[in-house]
């Protein structure tokens, strides 16, 4: 009976042994042929916040105009002292670097499927070397939260991170 015991002991100490060999061969084998991290994010414009000149966002809501003035920038009608300066700095820094996530596709078939045949909201993006860019916004992805895009002029739909569509 000690013998038999034993035996079932040592098959069990075999079979441990030969896992951790077998993952001890995978892990050599990973870190010598690791695998190649593919950045997805897709760069539309790359330029200093202070080459913004004028950003106006239309909704069906309203239409906010934010222009530089030489001095500063002036938001629409709004008074200095109610403009929430982080926010207006992080619209700024977000329109002279405009990112997607991902590109979505190159040709879509179908742009009601991203909500793009009536954008949700059209961003007008004007430089200071005269440069433009026109987003065009449609509806939220559902299994991400980012949102669907495309710029005016070209047929790719992108998505943009949740923290730059949200309010």
């Amino acid at each position: 009976m000690i013998r038999r015991r034993y035996t079932a002991e040592v098959r069990l100490v075999l079979i441990a042994a030969t896992v951790v060999a077998a993952l001890a061969i995978a892990a050599a084998l990973l870190m010598l042929n690791p695998t190649e991290t593919v950045e997805s994010e897709v760069s539309l414009k790359a330029t200093d916040a202070l080459n913004v000149v004028r950003v106006v966002v239309t909704n069906a809501h309203d239409t906010l105009d934010i222009v530089f003035t030489g001095e500063g920038y002036l938001v629409d009608d709004i008074p200095a002292d109610l403009v929430d300066v982080k926010k207006l700095i992080d619209l700024l820094s977000a329109c002279g670097t405009v990112t997607a996530v991902r590109t979505v596709t190159t040709a879509p078939q179908d742009l009601a499927t991203y909500g793009l045949v009536n954008p949700t909201a059209r961003v007008n993006i004007t430089y200071a070397d005269e440069s433009a860019l026109t987003l065009l916004i449609g509806d939220v992805e559902r299994v991400t939260g980012d949102t669907y895009f495309s710029v005016e002029g070209n047929p790719a739909i992108y998505l943009m991170a949740s923290e730059h569509s949200a309010g």
